[in-house]
């Protein structure tokens, strides 16, 4: 989602509803999605994907997602005579069986295709910044650029206004969390942990010394 956004291309987010997959789940997916103001579309590709179709018409599209939720069943409920395997989700290990092992595209009319891609256990954004990645996130904006710090990198920085919008309940948690994970497991994620032991490690050094 941050790397589509990022790269300018239009985003379209499925609800697939599946048996594995809790009502509770389902709604705050809706919840979040709605409230950023992104096209969201709740259906089953089992029953009718009907309400999917309009979305894919006059142009290419990309479906991409983790493995087992459910990409093979949907090209398959778009495109019925499209040669896709298509394998239960093993719920003893609690993830989808990948059964795509290259992108392959379907035609869906003369104008519309639909490109089919292996699912993905971990996707990276290597090479981006903090601020590159906080701009990703629509919901942050309005704040962006009003934290104490100009280089603030919202992750424990005092007086952070993203934080600070988390408290006031004007901006979810879970969305400052889930961009804290996405920097810290980045380069300049990395960078910070680095200097953390670094300094505990001079600290240390420099107790031992004065013994």
């Amino acid at each position: 989602m941050l790397a589509s956004i990022l790269l300018g291309i239009r985003l379209l987010a499925l609800a697939h509803r599946t048996r594995q997959l809790p009502e509770l789940c389902i709604g705050l997916a809706l919840l979040l999605m709605g409230g950023l103001g992104y096209p969201l579309i709740e259906f089953s590709a089992r029953i009718d994907p009907a309400p999917l179709r309009v979305y894919l018409q006059r142009q290419r599209t990309v479906i991409v997602g983790q493995s087992g939720m459910g990409k093979s069943t949907l090209v398959k409920a778009l495109v019925p005579d499209a040669q896709v395997r298509i394998r239960e989700i093993s719920t003893f290990l609690d993830a989808g069986r990948q059964t795509t092992t290259a992108a392959r595209l379907y035609p869906l009319d003369a104008a519309s295709a639909l490109v089919d891609t292996p699912g993905v256990s971990e996707f990276g954004l290597a090479g981006l910044t903090s601020a590159q990645i906080a701009a990703g996130f629509r919901d942050f904006v309005p704040y962006l650029g009003h934290c104490r710090f100009a280089d603030c990198r919202h992750l424990a920085e005092p007086d952070c206004a993203l934080a600070t919008a988390v408290e006031a309940g004007q901006l979810h948690a879970r969305r400052l969390a889930l961009y804290r994970r996405i920097v810290m497991e980045g380069k300049e994620g990395k960078a910070v942990k680095a200097t953390s032991s670094a300094r505990r490690g001079g600290g240390a050094r420099r107790g031992r010394g004065t013994v």
